[in-house]
């Protein structure tokens, strides 16, 4: 599949990030580019496989280790079932374990946390080696936390274990050692926030912040409605199923074991469904909390079948997700016609298939459009981080233009900082104006241009099994004095 389609646009702004290395960025920490850097090895092997090569290896180490996470709280047919499910989820397969998302090291991690607090939780002993277990832990969670800050939430279901069922944990020197080493993992991204004014604090805030507006029914909707697809409709059912049964006492786990599978699923959970209730919330926040439930649904499976084999319902869940992977790689590159506005003035939008489509070919017909006309000192320019990073990756990079971003810091985002590496004032310059047919563009935001006519303007016509399905302008225009 990595082989097979473009990147997303989530992507391939991420693999911005790997071009421009910092502390941290705008919008979420910095694991996923030095994570592309690594596959990539420092950029020199850069395409589309090597940059998602990180989240598929990521996948493949997070399988092992939830089977052994199964082998821990049961035996090895439970790990069997739980790395069977684990693949069968749309959430861990495709979005963190194909796509290069900040999620795929995020899942490896908090995996790899969830494993060292089962073993600390397996009994209420409390051993050098659990101690070594805690110190593990704070290693992982802060890991986990340059990955994405929610990871934390492993910290307060394991403080809510020790409050409620364990306090004796309370008074261990390695529990605080532990906690200050996930504080200096995560030095990079707070140093980097001081100096910006907690500028990604303030923006992901904005983004939970439930105490404005009314009830949102329709988000609440579309995100339960996400999440039952994203972990696999089938397995979201064993997991229902499991939940029930374990509350009615039908399975068994060690209590300790069974705390803190639940505290770190549910509270991330119940807060999610908060937010959504008020807000628009992506169906994949809550993804890494459905693994602690692939692992009670694995119990659950293990106990109602015959010893000697595994479920059918695997089977049938791996089966489905498969189809839906082929199906999905079949859509995107063989539908003959888009899945959104079939209009002249913006075809293609809405179509999330586009957004993994046309890139290669696009970018050797802008090659032919440059060269007809004097492009010294040209740059790029647009309006959103959304547009930018495809433009940026697929048309500007390859054809060595810089691109310029123009707007507020929420449109742009990262932009507002890489805009200045490439920005000279009030000095003339040749401006491609890229209009992509399936983007909104609001001309008042483009500052720069305004009161210009372009000199030329050249159409890329895109087509998909024959039929027309996007087109990309291209406005030239002439010593243009940038302001910023």
């Amino acid at each position: 599949m990595a082989a097979s389609i473009h990147l997303g646009i989530d992507e391939v702004y991420y693999a911005q990030f790997a071009n421009h290395l910092s502390y941290n960025y705008f919008d979420h920490p910095p694991m996923v580019a030095w994570l592309i850097r690594l596959t990539t090895v420092n950029l020199w092997l850069s395409n589309d496989v090597t940059i998602r090569l990180g989240a598929i290896l990521c996948s493949a180490a997070a399988t092992w280790v939830i089977y052994c996470c199964g082998c821990i709280i049961s035996n090895s047919k439970t790990g069997c079932i739980a790395a069977m499910l684990y693949n069968a989820c749309l959430y861990t397969s495709v979005i963190s374990g194909t796509f290069i998302l900040p999620d795929a090291p995020q899942v490896l991690c908090w995996l790899g946390a969830l494993y060292y607090l089962l073993h600390i939780t397996n009994n209420k002993s409390i051993t050098n080696k659990k101690k070594r277990f805690v110190l593990y832990l704070g290693l992982c969670v802060g890991i986990g936390m340059l990955c994405k800050v929610y990871t934390i939430f492993l910290w307060f279901a394991f403080g809510l274990y020790c409050l409620v069922h364990h306090t004796q944990w309370l008074k261990q020197a390695q529990l605080y050692i532990a906690v200050g080493i996930t504080l200096v993992c995560i030095l990079p991204l707070l140093y980097w926030n001081i100096v910006h004014d907690f500028v990604t604090f303030n923006y992901h805030g904005g983004r939970v912040n439930v105490t404005e507006g009314g009830i949102n029914f329709t988000s609440f909707v579309q995100f339960n409605a996400g999440q039952f697809f994203y972990q696999n409709p089938i397995v979201y059912i064993v997991i229902i199923y499991a939940l029930v049964a374990l509350y009615n006492k039908k399975i068994e786990i060690r209590k300790g074991q069974q705390f803190i599978l639940l505290y770190a699923a549910l509270p991330l959970i119940i807060v999610s469904e908060i937010i959504a209730l008020k807000k628009q919330v992506l169906p994949h926040w809550t993804g890494p909390a459905y693994i602690s439930l692939i692992l009670i649904a694995a119990i659950y499976l293990a106990k109602v079948t015959v010893i000697s084999k595994l479920p059918k319902i695997t089977y049938i869940a791996c089966t489905l997700s498969i189809t839906i992977v082929i199906s999905g790689v079949l859509i995107i590159n063989y539908m003959p016609k888009t899945l959104g506005s079939s209009k002249v003035d913006n075809m293609g939008a809405n179509d999330f298939t586009l957004d993994m489509y046309g890139w290669a070919s696009a970018s050797k017909a802008l090659n032919i459009i440059i060269n007809k006309y004097p492009t010294q000192d040209a740059v790029i320019l647009t309006n959103s981080w959304l547009s930018a990073a495809p433009i940026a990756h697929y048309l500007a990079e390859p054809n060595h233009i810089p691109i310029l971003a123009i707007g507020s810091i929420d449109a742009v985002h990262q932009y507002y900082w890489w805009n200045k590496k490439v920005q000279k004032r009030n000095k003339q310059k040749t401006v491609l104006l890229i209009k992509l047919s399936n983007f909104n563009y609001d001309e008042n935001t483009l500052t720069p241009l305004l009161g210009n006519t372009p000199t030329y303007v050249d159409t890329i016509k895109q087509y998909r099994s024959g039929a027309w399905v996007r087109y990309i302008t291209v406005h030239h225009y002439n010593n243009v004095v940038l302001h910023y």
